[in-house]
């Protein structure tokens, strides 16, 4: 079982495997401060953790993907009943989601 450390964004307290935790520089040097450094699926850990945090009666699910070209995080909310939830709620989420964002790509335009 790996060990796990804790960090606070906006008054709330996360959790996530210590391998997430960076002490290192990309050198080898040792960092004064350790860095945070999240692939998508500590991403998809850290919202789910958020919705179940301000919305414990929502049902969520994630999934996350690894391509040529990147990576990426789906979420998926609804009520204990499988209802869509209030436009509040999602527009909070997808507020809070957005802050990991790194990129985009409009595969319409190769953009």
């Amino acid at each position: 079982m790996s060990k796990k450390f804790k960090f606070q964004i906006d008054n709330v307290i996360y959790s996530l495997p210590s391998k997430y935790l960076q002490h290192e520089d990309w050198n080898g040097e040792k960092l004064d401060n350790p860095q945070i450094n999240m692939n998508q699926v500590a991403t998809a850990s850290v919202i789910k953790q958020y919705v179940k945090h301000h919305y414990p009666s929502v049902f969520v699910s994630s999934s996350s993907s690894s391509f040529s070209g990147g990576n990426s995080v789906s979420i998926n909310l609804s009520t204990p009943l499988g209802n869509e939830v209030d436009d509040e709620i999602y527009r909070d989420v997808t507020s809070f989601a957005n802050r990991f964002q790194m990129g985009s790509f409009n595969g319409m335009i190769d953009l």
